[in-house]
């Protein structure tokens, strides 16, 4: 795994101290992420009465908390990174990774029992994609994040050839494997979203206009 994934993942909570050297299932299992994931905030300038957010209900609890802001900065920041990033029951627009293998093409896994009747035509799937990484007929895959809005499942190829940087793809639960998107590589990927460090900042700059 590429040295600055492992420093990206790092930023955004991970936890790399249990990385193993292994297969890429191996190593992608082996890093633990407590944290959520939020994708990067596309607006160079935010306040907190804009129509969009960074994070959905970010304005209205910077608002209930102001008091807090300017009595006790360390302690609002923890807190706000806590009830955003990890104590989360709501959906806020959050990413969650995960890393699970998936091998519905393989007859010879429960996957393959399980999730039959959706794979078992090929003519129905878009596997195009997949193949421009790994020309294989049936791949087997990982999840490796799932979220709340489209799309809503990730992946890379157990087999991709660049196992030190693999492409991540996205499809959705409405067109599961139908509709296949080539996201970028997973260095990519994972600059996509928004550290709480980065967070902590975007809402400085929102609250001083500075």
């Amino acid at each position: 795994m590429k040295a600055e994934i492992l420093q990206r993942i790092k930023e955004l909570n991970g936890d790399t101290s249990e990385m193993v050297t292994g297969t890429l299932l191996q190593e992608l299992s082996s890093i633990n992420f407590d944290a959520l994931l939020y994708p990067k905030f596309d607006q160079e300038t935010w306040h907190l009465d804009d129509p969009s957010e960074p994070i959905k209900g970010l304005s209205l609890y910077i608002k209930e908390h102001l008091d807090l802001y300017y009595n006790n900065k360390p302690i609002f920041f923890e807190r706000l990174i806590q009830h955003f990033y990890f104590d989360v029951v709501d959906n806020h627009g959050q990413k969650i990774w995960t890393t699970t293998s998936f091998t519905p093409l393989d007859k010879s896994t429960l996957d393959y029992q399980e999730w039959e009747e959706v794979f078992s035509d090929k003519s129905k799937l878009d596997l195009a994609a997949f193949k421009e990484v790994s020309n294989q007929e049936n791949p087997n895959f990982i999840q490796v994040c799932f979220g709340f809005s489209h799309p809503d499942h990730y992946y890379v190829l157990q087999e991709d050839p660049k196992a030190d940087n693999p492409t991540v793809f996205a499809t959705d639960h409405s067109e599961f494997f139908q509709k296949v998107e080539k996201v970028g590589s997973l260095q990519e990927f994972l600059n996509g979203f928004m550290s709480a460090k980065e967070c902590e900042a975007l809402v400085e700059r929102a609250i001083t206009g500075e």
